[in-house]
C-alpha cells in the first residue's frame, strides 16, 4: 500500500472528529454568546470543550491524563445543565456541603433524560458507552491499577479507540442540544412544564439494576429526593439502566410504620412503569 493511500491513523481520526464538533458547537455558540460576560454560561461550555480537546490531545501521550479528561468531560454536562436550567437537580447536601452527583455517567443520563422529554422522542446517541468506558479505565488503570504503572506512560489502542468513540457520541449531544435550543417558545416551554415538581407523575431513568429490582432517579425528586424501587410487578417492560420512563410513585410504609428509604410506584388502572416516550402522558 502506498503512503498516499495509508489509512488514517486513530490519532488523525479523532483530529477530524474533534474539528467535526467544534464546527457544529460554533454553530450553536456564536450567535449567544456574551465575550463581554465573564458569567457567559455559553461561553464556559465553549471553554469546557476546549478543555476537553486538549486533554483528548494529551492522552495520544500519556494514558495519565485521561483522569482530566474525565473531569473536563463532567464540566461539559454540568454547563449544559446550567444552561438549560436544571443543574440543582443533580445536586444533594452532604455534612452541609453541597455535591454534584456529576460522575460523567450520571451527569449524560440527566441530559438525555430532559432531552427526550424536551424533544419527546427517544435520543439515541450512539457511542455513549465509551462514556462508561473511559470510567472504567480510568479507575482500573490510573487511578486503582492493579500493578504498580510502567514508565511508559503513552496510550494504548483501547484507549486510542475510546477516545475516537468518545468525540462520536459528544457529536450527537452537540446536536441534540443544538435541537432544543431551536425550539419555538410556546413548546419549550409546554414540554419544560413536564419536569415541574408539582405533578402526580414522576420522569426519571433507571439509575441501576440489581437482578429483578431496579431503581429510577426521577427529575421530581433530584439527586437530592428519594430514588424509587421498581420490580417486575410495577412495569409494562423491564427496563435496562439509562431508559427514561415515567411513573406515579408514593412513600409506602413497614409493618413498624416506618416509611421505605425509596419511594413505591403506583399501579392505577394497569398504569404501570412505561417508557416516556410511548406514554400519554
Amino acid at each position: 500500500m502506498s503512503e498516499s493511500s495509508a489509512a488514517p491513523t486513530n490519532e488523525e481520526m479523532i483530529e477530524e472528529q474533534i474539528d467535526k464538533c467544534f464546527d457544529l458547537l460554533a454553530d450553536i455558540i456564536e450567535p449567544r454568546i456574551d465575550v463581554e460576560s465573564d458569567d457567559d454560561v455559553y461561553q464556559k461550555i465553549d471553554e469546557y470543550f476546549g478543555w476537553v480537546e486538549q486533554s483528548t490531545r494529551a492522552s495520544f501521550q500519556d494514558r495519565f491524563n485521561t483522569a482530566q479528561l474525565y473531569n473536563y468531560l463532567r464540566y461539559v454536562f454540568l454547563g449544559l445543565a446550567d444552561e438549560q436550567g436544571y443543574r440543582e437537580k443533580l445536586q444533594r447536601e452532604v455534612g452541609g456541603e453541597i455535591r454534584n452527583e456529576d460522575n460523567v455517567v450520571n451527569a449524560f443520563r440527566w441530559f438525555k433524560t430532559y432531552s427526550t422529554v424536551l424533544l419527546d422522542e427517544e435520543i439515541d446517541i450512539s457511542y455513549t458507552f465509551a462514556l462508561e468506558n473511559l470510567n472504567e479505565y480510568r479507575e482500573d488503570e490510573i487511578a486503582h491499577p492493579k500493578e504498580l504503572p510502567s514508565p511508559d506512560q503513552q496510550a494504548d489502542p483501547v484507549l486510542l479507540s475510546s477516545l475516537l468513540l468518545i468525540w462520536n457520541a459528544l457529536e450527537g449531544v452537540i446536536r441534540t442540544w443544538g435541537r432544543i435550543l431551536e425550539l419555538d417558545d410556546d413548546t419549550y416551554e409546554e414540554r419544560r412544564r413536564l419536569l415541574d415538581d408539582d405533578h402526580d407523575f414522576h420522569i426519571g431513568f433507571v439509575d441501576h439494576v440489581e437482578g429483578r429490582v431496579g431503581y429510577v432517579t426521577s427529575f421530581q425528586e433530584g439527586e437530592a429526593g428519594q430514588s424509587i424501587r421498581i420490580e417486575p410487578q410495577y412495569v409494562e417492560y423491564f427496563p435496562s439502566e439509562g431508559d427514561v420512563v415515567i411513573l406515579k410513585a408514593e412513600q409506602q410504609y413497614n409493618h413498624a410504620d416506618e416509611p421505605f428509604s425509596s419511594l413505591t410506584p403506583v399501579v392505577e388502572n394497569n398504569n404501570r412503569v412505561r417508557k416516556f416516550v410511548e406514554s400519554d402522558r
